[in-house]
């Protein structure tokens, strides 16, 4: 677990920089990615299959996929909260590939600024919700989380499967050894 000290705001790169290091554990971690046109500061990929076995023989298989889109807004206006949300449920359309063994695609986007999130945006991002299910569940499902991360407060806002990964987002200060997170608290 990450210990965190609280801060009133944190700079754009510094930010991008602990995100990438925190997803490096776990995720193929990319900067600077153009994907649908769009370009994004930091993609994360996470893909596990889990299987098991009798003898030699596979019995069964389940493979989860998370994708994590950061992109950084200089105000984030609620037709751009639209615009991006939209973007991300075509993200998830694109990349679920349902078969017996897709348990699940899990699209998370989250977008950065550096100036209050607006209330507008916050109702939208709170309310926003995209699950679909493929042959009622037996070929497993798709998701959507959205975040707005505003680095002056500190604040991050989610939506309802959001709220699972904010921890992951949080506007802390970390401390970083040798391109490692440091899992000593921060004084």
């Amino acid at each position: 677990m990450l210990y965190y000290k609280p801060v009133k705001a944190m700079d754009k790169e510094q930010y991008l920089r602990v995100l990438e290091k925190k997803h490096a554990l776990y995720f193929d971690v990319f900067r600077d990615r153009r994907i649908g046109g769009e370009f994004f500061d930091i993609v994360a990929e996470f893909h596990a299959r889990t299987e098991r076995h009798l003898l030699t023989m596979v019995m069964d298989a389940y493979e989860a996929h998370e994708y994590r889109m950061i992109k950084y807004y200089d105000k984030f206006s609620l037709e751009e909260t639209e615009r991006f949300a939209q973007l991300l449920v075509g993200e998830a359309h694109r990349r679920a590939r349902p078969n017996e063994e897709h348990m699940c695609t899990i699209v998370t986007g989250a977008a950065i600024s550096e100036t209050p999130i607006e209330e507008d945006v916050k109702r939208f991002v709170k309310k926003f919700k995209h699950v679909k299910y493929h042959a009622f569940g037996l070929r497993g499902w798709q998701e959507v989380r959205l975040l707005a991360v505003d680095l002056s407060t500190g604040s991050v806002v989610a939506n309802g499967r959001g709220r699972q990964v904010v921890d992951d987002f949080k506007v802390g200060e970390a401390t970083v050894y040798n391109g490692n997170i440091s899992k000593r608290e921060v004084e």
